[in-house]
């Protein structure tokens, strides 16, 4: 399973186990590490990095679902959102260590 699919999975047993929720809800320092820690107490192995990675994923997600929308409703032209991406992806091409996406996000 990647990183991003126990992130995901981690928060799908959130969802449905009570005894989890409770345990989220009384950490003392409630942050990405601590998140972490609970997680990793239950045999995950994800890190406050695939946390952020997996936020962002969901966010390029909506932003996505976002341009079919206006492109349904006639405000945009799918292709005219696609082209932003590729041309994103190209000035980033070259710095294939960075997150692509979230730079998408943050401009």
């Amino acid at each position: 399973m990647s990183q991003q699919e126990d992130v995901a999975h981690f928060l799908q047993t959130v969802c449905q186990d009570k005894a989890l929720q409770g345990q989220l809800k009384a950490l003392e320092t409630p942050n990405r590490q601590s998140f972490v820690n609970v997680a990793q107490g239950q045999g995950y192995s994800f890190t406050t990095a695939d946390i952020d990675n997996h936020v962002r994923l969901v966010q390029f997600y909506k932003e996505c679902q976002a341009a079919i929308e206006r492109h349904q409703s006639g405000s945009e032209q799918l292709s005219d959102w696609l082209q932003q991406w590729y041309r994103h992806i190209q000035l980033y091409s070259r710095d294939d260590d960075q997150d692509k996406i979230g730079r998408y996000l943050d401009e």
